[in-house]
């Protein structure tokens, strides 16, 4: 980048010959990484923006969503299998419930 300022030029317009000045290590293939694309596509680390890394991710949310969805449809595990369990009303708690509204 400093080197396009002070030459007054975008990036994307250095030649080959240029990269190379630079560090040998800028080969050609640089170039395929100066787009917003390909730059995306070059993170291709755990969690990172490659298309493949995304759909990656994307597959272990929708998992991840549906054990909890389940999970929430169940109840907790200490509910056991069919949910939680409530004790019926008592006659104590119909005649609290009535001293309450008057």
């Amino acid at each position: 980048m400093r080197e396009c300022e002070k030459r007054g030029i975008e990036l994307w317009d250095m030649t080959d010959a240029d990269f190379a000045a630079i560090d040998v290590r800028l080969t050609p293939g640089v170039r395929e990484v100066l787009s917003a694309e390909g730059s995306v596509a070059a993170r291709t680390g755990h969690g990172g923006t490659a298309p493949v890394r995304v759909v990656e991710q994307l597959a272990r949310a929708i998992a991840r969503s549906a054990e909890l969805r389940v999970f929430a449809w169940e109840g907790s595990l200490l509910d056991g299998p069919a949910g939680p369990q409530w004790p019926e009303p008592s006659e104590t708690d119909e005649e609290w419930g009535e001293e309450d509204q008057d």
